[in-house]
């Protein structure tokens, strides 16, 4: 079920128009931002609270996403600007590569 939303989020955001292009500066700041953020939670947790990587992990992952949604709804509500399922699959693949690094690090 999962991979069928997050199939619909794609095709839902590349059928909407969008001012912005698909790769510019904007999503390379999503990315990172996305990367960064899930990848410091997610160590901070384990380190924290010695626990294994995967609870930290998943606890990080769902943080960085929820505040890339919160943002989306913000800019929705602010003057020229809107709700970009763009973003959203920038900060899902920032999300990815950030819990990749976790991934690396051995487990305790």
């Amino acid at each position: 079920m999962k991979p069928f939303a997050f199939l619909m989020l794609l095709i839902v955001g590349w059928a909407l128009p969008a001012p912005d292009s698909f790769f510019g500066e904007d999503k390379a700041k999503h990315f990172l931002v996305s990367a960064c953020m899930s990848g410091m939670l997610s160590y901070a947790l384990a380190q924290n609270r010695n626990l294994k990587v995967a609870k930290p992990l998943a606890v990080g992952c769902s943080i960085t996403i929820g505040m890339g949604i919160l943002k989306e709804f913000r800019d929705m509500r602010e003057k020229d600007n809107h709700f970009c399922f763009k973003d959203l699959l920038w900060d899902a693949i920032g999300v990815s590569a950030g819990a990749f690094n976790m991934r690396t690090l051995p487990s305790r």
